[in-house]
């Protein structure tokens, strides 16, 4: 049940367009500061989202880096296959 409601979430346009805007504030960020040095604070104004917005899709900072980094090393080895 749990998973269903996962997995409709990832589906939900406006779940895509918040996660899209929380990524590239993460990536401009850790390029900008380092990964230390950001906070989910910065990381949410960055993204012009709620701090709570952010909790509702990751732990903390290093959730963060650890889904970032999953999805786009599963990205990179996709784009290998074709």
């Amino acid at each position: 049940m749990l998973v269903a409601i996962h997995e409709k979430k990832r589906k939900d346009p406006r779940v895509k367009r918040t996660r899209k805007l929380l990524n590239q504030a993460f990536f401009e960020l850790v390029n900008e500061k380092g990964f230390q040095s950001i906070t989910v604070q910065d990381i949410a104004d960055r993204a012009e989202v709620n701090r709570a917005t952010f909790y509702a899709h990751f732990e903390d900072k290093f959730d963060m880096l650890d889904t970032f980094a999953r999805d786009n090393f599963l990205e990179y080895l996709t784009k290998l296959r074709l």
